[in-house]
């Protein structure tokens, strides 16, 4: 049977807030997975911020393809002030590499695509992935902010202050967006993923368009096709 090439889609939700966003991810980097077969990359510029650094951030191709299709993994390449984030970009290609590889194996390919989005606001950058399985109708996200000053990824309470809002203050105008998005889904599980939400499962981001957004995990009903899974979502704070 023909694979589905999963087409993954950001799902946001308006919600009012003021100031601007930014995200973390506290994990350290993983030896990036191989990927065998043909493979080709391309690097493409894309538009500078209006952050208090010049900051671009290109996007850095990879491709397979078997009798299927082709299937491409695009990673970013964070350029600060003319100077290449070398440190940041390695980590962030070989952590989505290692957590959601692209391989082919007998001759056909398996795993994940991978795009990515970016805002900034002041000193910060988000980075948006968004990550879909090929052979199924499934798709997640991976958030990651950096202080632009050091190249160093930031803790979600120091995104919440940058959004000018305490941690209850998120927390409520994220439960609020979670209401509005998961009532009357079926495929999820509102009672269980509204029930415990905290900075083990949501972050703080900046959206492409300089807006303050929230990262969240969800969890899909028990009679869904993705019983017992979970996977995050994003929702933008206007």
């Amino acid at each position: 049977m023909k694979k589905i090439a999963t087409v993954s889609i950001a799902l946001c939700l308006s919600l009012m807030a003021a100031g601007c966003s930014g995200n973390t991810n506290s994990q350290t980097s993983e030896p990036a997975a191989s990927v065998t077969g043909s493979e080709t990359s391309e690097t493409t510029s894309v538009e500078e911020s209006q952050a208090s650094h010049v900051v671009t951030v290109e996007e850095v191709s990879e491709t397979l393809e078997d009798q299927y299709g082709e299937y491409t993994c695009i990673y970013p390449k964070i350029i600060v002030d003319g100077v290449e984030a070398t440190e940041a970009n390695t980590y962030l290609s070989s952590y989505i590499k290692d957590q959601y590889p692209l391989e082919k194996i007998d001759d056909q390919v398996e795993g994940n695509t991978v795009k990515f989005k970016w805002g900034s606001n002041e000193n910060t950058v988000s980075i948006i992935f968004t990550i879909g399985a090929i052979s199924e109708d499934y798709y997640t996200f991976e958030v990651f902010n950096y202080d632009l000053d050091t190249l160093t990824l930031l803790e979600d309470s120091e995104v919440t202050k940058c959004l000018g809002m305490t941690d209850s203050e998120l927390f409520d105008k994220t439960k609020v967006a979670y209401q509005e998005f998961l009532k009357g889904k079926d495929s999820y599980d509102f009672d269980k993923s509204i029930s415990d939400l905290n900075y083990d499962v949501i972050t703080p981001y900046i959206t492409p368009e300089g807006n303050p957004g929230v990262m969240g995990r969800v969890f899909y009903a028990a009679d869904s096709q993705f019983s017992g899974m979970e996977s995050m979502r994003c929702f933008e704070l206007v």
